[in-house]
């Protein structure tokens, strides 16, 4: 891959499982019009990724799941996170087929309507995951239990909370994970829009 603006000279696999990593040996065109050193850095390699934040804009209550993560464990932080419903987009479906098949295994919740929200990077500077972020409308009345596939070994506790409690915690820095702290941004900005 090459441009006038940068050029990949490498891309070796050094591993490949779940996820990949690869070494990468490339140069780019500097601000100044200098040319950069070849650089090596490693790329986490991930597949493309769905977020939905559920919310009952009727009752005004926001679904979040809870799920153990390895990255705050191995930061010796709490390891069980408040999350937006998540997941990776399959090889024969649509992102909005995954948000809607996301929602259902992570929160047995159906999404009356999708509204988009975002696409962004999650951390562009080690990896290439792309999440496209989603608002998905539903009905919270009989929403909760524990749910996740199993097969995946998924233990996922679904929340029920009103609009002004999640308000809270995220004021109060208790939500830790970036995709659920751009989707209740969003929600906190466009909450009008549902009244």
């Amino acid at each position: 891959m090459a441009n006038d603006k940068f050029e990949l000279l490498s891309e070796d696999t050094a591993y490949d499982g779940f996820n990949s990593i690869e070494i990468l040996n490339f140069k780019y065109q500097k601000f100044n019009g200098g040319q950069s050193n070849v650089i090596e850095r490693e790329l986490f390699r991930r597949k493309s990724y769905v977020g939905v934040l559920l919310y009952d804009p009727k009752r005004q209550e926001v679904i979040l799941i809870e799920q153990f993560r390895i990255g705050p464990m191995v930061n010796n932080d709490h390891p069980w996170m408040l999350e937006i419903v998540a997941g990776c987009v399959d090889e024969d479906e649509s992102k909005e087929q995954a948000a809607l098949r996301e929602a259902v295994e992570e929160a047995n919740c159906n999404i009356i309507k999708l509204i988009p929200i975002s696409e962004y990077y999650l951390t562009p500077g080690s990896s290439n995951e792309i999440l496209t972020l989603y608002c998905g409308i539903t009905n919270t009345i009989n929403a909760g239990g524990i749910h996740g596939l199993a097969i995946e070994d998924e233990d996922i506790k679904v929340h029920v909370l009103s609009f002004d409690t999640v308000m809270q915690k995220l004021n109060q820095g208790e939500i830790k994970n970036a995709s659920t702290l751009v989707a209740l941004q969003w929600l906190a900005l466009n909450h009008h829009l549902f009244s």
